[in-house]
């Protein structure tokens, strides 16, 4: 019986942490992914779907080696998985750099811009068809 209890509450574990991840994958919160990915192979170690995300979460961060690593093991579990396949060719084209913009602008984290209520406006902007041609 303790047992059936652990792993019902090892599976509802997983899929919290799951949902987590995928969360903090959508905002963009990579160095939280990487930590709750890890979570979840350090409890379901064959889990090809998080070293998936794991994967993702280093590419995000421009650990591109790690990234590799990750999608191999992936592979390992699950070896038709294409999503790997094609982030390994992918990263294959990559070599181990900080994430830059086209510009060669890092990226900035729009969390970083402070936003102010009341203080932002629209304007429409004026059309040359528009102006008053009395004057």
């Amino acid at each position: 019986m303790t047992q059936a209890q652990s792993s019902e509450e090892k599976a509802q574990l997983k899929v919290q942490w799951t949902r987590l991840a995928i969360d903090q994958a959508l905002a963009s919160q990579w160095e939280e992914a990487v930590t709750t990915n890890r979570n979840i192979l350090n409890i379901f170690p064959n889990d090809a779907e998080a070293y998936n995300r794991l994967g993702k979460a280093f590419s995000e961060l421009g650990r591109y080696s790690e990234a590799r690593q990750a999608y191999n093991q992936t592979l390992k579990y699950s070896p038709n998985n294409t999503i790997a396949k094609k982030n390994l060719d992918r990263l294959s084209l990559l070599q181990e750099e900080p994430v830059t913009t086209h510009a060669g602008i890092e990226r900035i984290d729009p969390r970083l811009f402070i936003e102010e209520t009341g203080k932002t406006g629209m304007q429409r902007p004026s059309s040359p068809w528009s102006r008053d041609s009395s004057g």
